[in-house]
């Protein structure tokens, strides 16, 4: 995480309210869900700044309800980025060459690419130690 920002990992933490509000004394500004979790974002929205933001970027398959007049009570943004397109992908690969986006710590797992149905059926299965696979190809 950059300056200011903090990353904490759902799996590895105990108590989740407990360490945002050590991470983060004067309450969140911005929460990336990038696994689709509503009810970590529930359980932290008591911690939310006025005016923050929520990015929810993981798939959140049949049961995807978000309440809005809890957001609206403290003026939260929801950003639903899906899908990609070539404006969005050029975008992030130069924010990922200026260093402003760093995807190394997002790596749970490095596989070798033969492997790949492995790695996929982790992603579906939603396994609870992964955030992030990186297949590696032979060189």
């Amino acid at each position: 995480a950059g300056e200011g920002e903090r990353a904490i990992d759902l799996t590895k933490t105990a108590d989740l309210a407990k360490a945002v509000r050590e991470a983060c004394p004067a309450g969140l500004a911005t929460l990336v869900d990038t696994v689709g979790d509503n009810d970590a974002i529930a359980r932290l929205f008591p911690q939310f700044r006025r005016n923050s933001h929520i990015v929810s970027a993981g798939f959140l398959g049949t049961r995807g309800a978000i309440d809005i007049q809890m957001l609206r009570n403290r003026e939260t943004t929801l950003h639903c980025p899906s899908g990609w397109t070539r404006e969005r992908m050029e975008r992030t690969l130069a924010l990922m060459a200026a260093g402003a986006l760093r995807l190394t710590p997002l790596l749970t797992h490095r596989l070798p690419a033969s492997e790949a149905p492995r790695a996929f059926r982790m992603i579906l299965d939603r396994a609870p130690d992964v955030l992030g696979i990186l297949l590696e190809w032979p060189a």
